[in-house]
């Protein structure tokens, strides 16, 4: 499947998703970033997981609904018109850049909301916990001019609960420096018996108030805070 999103901006946001539960689809989603105009384009790519033994970090937030704050990117990455080089991460899978932490139980409605966070990008959001069988890790890559950062959910539960702990999922976010790119990626999903009935996530961007209009959604490209695909499967 192939979805274009174009922006007015230096600012372009790409990404893949292999398999998400209840999304059966092979694609890189690119959006591009101003406050006008916006691009979105899908298109295959493979997963490349990090790890630890090639010299990734694991995040200090664990269990259920924790923040890390303060992460250095390791170069300057523009998004929203703002420079940034630090960035803040969520047990519930999103990344922010806000200067104020959100609540860390912060729920996913607020990815189309003018509550905070505001300045957030995330692959997956929902009522996470990064367990004793999940990693959340990231890593600077490249040369400088050409690095990335890549923050990735490393066999993460889709869901609280029994349920949600039977569906493993591996997805990551990666920030290009220069270009300000930002891809999604999504890797293998293990499902292990019975599927949870909150396994739908909220999956995009935000930025500037937040918010109609400040937003978009990865799955649809909608901009408006009536559209369903922004939250649980539930809702």
């Amino acid at each position: 499947m192939d979805i274009n999103f174009t922006l007015d901006s230096s600012l372009t946001i790409q990404w893949f998703r292999k398999l998400a539960l209840c999304f059966a689809l092979c694609f890189l989603c690119s959006l591009g970033l101003n406050a006008q105009l916006y691009t979105r384009t899908t298109f295959n790519s493979a997963y490349i997981p990090i790890s630890t033994g090639g010299g990734a970090t694991i995040s200090t937030a664990t269990g259920n609904d924790a923040n890390q704050t303060g992460i250095s990117l390791g170069f300057t990455f523009a998004y929203a018109g703002n420079n940034y080089t630090t960035l803040g991460l969520n047990t519930n899978g999103f990344l922010f850049f806000d200067a104020l932490a959100p609540a860390a139980n912060t729920e996913n409605g607020r990815l189309f909301s003018t509550l905070a966070p505001n300045l957030c990008v995330t692959a997956w959001w929902n009522d996470l916990i990064d367990d004793a069988s999940s990693d959340i890790l990231y890593q600077t890559q490249g040369a400088p001019g050409s690095r990335t950062f890549t923050l990735q959910y490393t066999n993460y539960p889709s869901s609280p609960g029994t349920n949600g702990s039977n569906v493993r999922l591996n997805y990551q976010v990666i920030l290009y420096e220069t270009s300000n790119v930002i891809e999604y990626h999504y890797g293998v999903v293990s499902i292990v018996g019975t599927i949870g009935t909150h396994t739908g996530a909220a999956i995009g961007l935000e930025y500037g108030a937040g918010g109609k209009g400040n937003f978009i959604d990865a799955v649809t490209g909608s901009k408006g805070t009536t559209n369903r695909m922004l939250t649980a499967v539930t809702s």
